[in-house]
């Protein structure tokens, strides 16, 4: 049986009570006691994306963006749900650029 659904919590809890896996973003949170977490992998390979903050270079960027920046990498290095999972995943490879 498939069962889709918009709520995380739904998931969450079909699953903490024995009715099957459920699949997830990494930034979901939720409590590690009643349900194991593992990544999901193809072929050995993480499946995932990465986050980005994206401008138009031709625009000014006031410096409080800037900073926002700095600060949003350095939070998220160490602090967002799922750290722990992600940590035990070979790494996604990082996206190709383009040249400017």
């Amino acid at each position: 049986m498939l069962l889709e659904s918009a709520s995380h919590n739904a998931i969450l809890n079909l699953a903490a009570a024995g009715y099957g896996i459920g699949i997830l973003p990494s930034a979901v949170s939720f409590p590690r006691k009643s349900i194991r977490a593992m990544p999901l992998l193809h072929r050995g390979i993480s499946i995932g994306k990465w986050t980005m903050l994206a401008w138009d270079p031709r625009r000014f960027i006031p410096p409080y963006v800037e900073r926002f920046a700095d600060e949003l990498v350095a939070y998220a290095q160490d602090h967002f749900p799922g750290r722990d999972i992600v940590g035990r995943a070979p790494a996604i490879r990082r996206p190709k650029l383009p040249e400017l």
